[in-house]
């Protein structure tokens, strides 16, 4: 017996729930240039069905404690939501890197769930 395999919509929607979660919580649109001196964070979402899902635009956030509050929140978010479409969490997580491009944090759903 064959079982078909699902369409991916899951990697599809991956980088839209963070850019949509954190409109939410700072009012304003990701997309717009801000003139705050805000650091800039980005999410590059690990993905072990797709690889690195790369974040192009990026979020301003007070400090990088901000920014690992909203990854975590995102992880958790992407567990949930892979969960539902029937996919493994395992390798599933978030990459915070700078405006440099430099790595400061992974956050994976090992670390939260374990």
């Amino acid at each position: 017996m064959h079982i078909a395999r699902r369409p991916s919509v899951f990697a599809s929607s991956v980088p839209n729930l963070r850019s949509y979660r954190t409109d939410i919580l700072l009012g304003t649109d990701a997309s717009q240039e801000s003139s705050s001196p805000m650091p800039r964070h980005f999410f590059h979402i690990r993905n072990p069905g797709n690889g690195l899902v790369p974040d192009d635009e990026g979020a301003e956030f007070e400090d990088f404690q901000a920014a690992q509050h909203e990854a975590v929140a995102s992880v958790r978010d992407l567990a949930a939501e892979a969960i539902r479409c029937g996919y493994k969490v395992n390798g599933l997580g978030v990459e915070i890197v700078d405006e440099t491009g430099k790595r400061l944090e992974t956050i994976s759903t090992r670390g939260l769930f374990n």
